[in-house]
């Protein structure tokens, strides 16, 4: 029969596991907050781009931002609606397309 003392610390290593995996998480969630502004920096931890790369597209106009005197600020929230827009349809998506442009104006 085991020791009920190991049993215990055994769970209770366990549970200590767990506890640092969900609050490991809820930092990473709460970081890249919906609301909250990030700025240059924050964007390109997110997104794991340099800040030059993001300055890049500032200045390109291609990604949303906020100016507000000399600093810039990002929503998450519509960075992600922007990555979503921006996505590469794959093959078959734009075959469906086609077809479906086709089945409207026939050639």
């Amino acid at each position: 029969m085991e020791n009920p003392f190991e049993i215990i610390n055994q769970r209770l290593e366990r549970i200590e596991q767990l506890l640092d995996k969900l609050i490991s998480q809820n930092i990473n969630e709460s970081k890249y907050n919906d609301n909250k502004p990030m700025t240059a920096k924050e964007l390109g931890e997110y997104l794991n781009l340099s800040v030059y790369t993001i300055y890049g597209l500032v200045h390109k106009r291609s990604i949303p931002f906020i100016k507000k005197g000399k600093r810039l600020y990002f929503q998450k929230r519509v960075v992600d609606e922007w990555l979503e827009y921006s996505r590469q349809l794959t093959r078959e998506e734009l075959e469906e397309k086609a077809d479906e442009y086709l089945l409207k104006k026939p050639l």
